[in-house]
């Protein structure tokens, strides 16, 4: 049974130790030994809150490994299973191995939280008849740390960008119509304009043209390469320093403002907007109704995903917080923070409170974006 002395003995144990990692091999067991149910949801959330969240709370990361039913399409027992974790893989054989031939296996991506994980990734495993063990990673994984990997999405804007256009590059307007376009590598405006920003940080394209009509080139050596020195560029313009005050900022070639009016919120100091661009409240006034004003968020209240989501819907602050995230220029934390300066805490404290109901409101905003794209 799942006695309270055990939780107590295992959450001491943990705080003694500290370790970095903790593996439960295999849930079924682990929940067996604990007196409780695979097929019960409310079994699931009672183990689950006794073991994953104490180490969650402490920064430590936890590996389930569990086993799938005869279709192997999904994880065996409880739908609730699914919710309890933030990266869910699937661990499929894809080329035979033993312990003198070496195989492949392949960990595909079923669910994640922040959106920054690889679809897939293989490692090359297996004996090689020498008496060693070989377990890598091999084709289609980040080789290396800060190695640049393609979502699906940007592989296929890339493609596009690369057949249709080549050195001759595109708008991004263009470049947009023409992946609506292609059969075999169909892509969502919205979602061209995401993979934008993400191949622009990979340096796997590079923007040239004026400011206000850029073109789109793929770089031809791949990541790491660089396309013409932007400060031999007869289009090079000046944007004002992030320290600079008053309302006196650039504009990016899409008509967004960039520098800064004063500190920037997710830098962990609040803002004085200027009246034109000061953030509404949940009701739409400008500065905040007597309402609102009356019932803040935590500590002047409590962290709700609807709240989340009317702060990016009406904040400048989270909403371009959350176009940061999805183009992986920004960590989930820092939308988190965002909302918390929007309901105005002048620090950042109590931020993890916001993180699922953040995560939630952002699925819920990318959805409804692309289902309108």
């Amino acid at each position: 049974m799942l006695a309270p002395q055990d939780i107590t003995d295992y959450r001491e144990l943990v705080g003694e130790i500290n370790p970095d990692l903790i593996i439960f091999d295999s849930w079924l067991k682990f929940l067996g030994s604990a007196g409780l149910e695979e097929n019960s949801n409310d079994d699931i959330v009672k183990w689950s809150t006794a073991f994953l969240k104490p180490a969650r709370d402490k920064g430590i990361t936890t590996v389930v490994l569990d086993h799938v039913p005869h279709d192997a399409k999904r994880s065996r027992g409880a739908s609730r299973k699914r919710d309890e974790v933030d990266v869910q893989f699937a661990a499929m054989k894809t080329q035979d191995f033993n312990r003198s031939t070496v195989g492949e296996i392949k960990l595909k991506l079923e669910k994640e939280r922040l959106g920054w994980l690889p679809e897939s990734i293989t490692f090359s495993i297996g004996g090689d008849g020498r008496g060693n063990f070989v377990c890598s990673m091999s084709k289609g994984t980040v080789e290396s740390p800060g190695a640049f990997v393609l979502k699906t999405t940007e592989s296929k804007a890339l493609t596009v960008l690369k057949e249709e256009f080549g050195s001759s590059g595109a708008r991004l307007c263009e470049w947009q119509k023409a992946c609506q376009k292609s059969k075999k590598n169909k892509v969502s405006p919205a979602s061209v304009k995401r993979a934008k920003e993400a191949l622009l940080k990979g340096q796997m394209i590079y923007r040239d043209g004026p400011p206000n009509e850029p073109k789109f080139y793929p770089v031809e050596n791949g990541p790491g390469s660089r396309g013409p020195d932007p400060e031999n560029s007869s289009y090079l313009c000046v944007i004002p320093d992030r320290d600079q005050e008053g309302s006196n900022c650039g504009h990016d070639p899409e008509g967004m403002p960039v520098g800064s009016a004063g500190s920037h919120p997710l830098r962990g100091d609040p803002v004085t907007p200027h009246p034109e661009t000061e953030e509404k409240c949940l009701h739409g006034e400008p500065g905040g109704c007597a309402d609102c004003k009356a019932n803040r968020l935590s500590p002047f209240g409590g962290p709700t995903a609807e709240r989340a989501f009317a702060a990016m819907r009406n904040g400048n602050g989270p909403r371009m917080a959350a176009e940061n995230v999805v183009a992986g220029t920004q960590r989930l934390a820092d939308l988190a923070k965002s909302v918390v300066h929007y309901y105005g805490a002048n620090r950042a404290d109590g931020w993890e409170e916001w993180l699922e109901p953040v995560a939630e409101a952002f699925d819920r905003l990318t959805a409804e974006e692309e289902g309108a794209s």
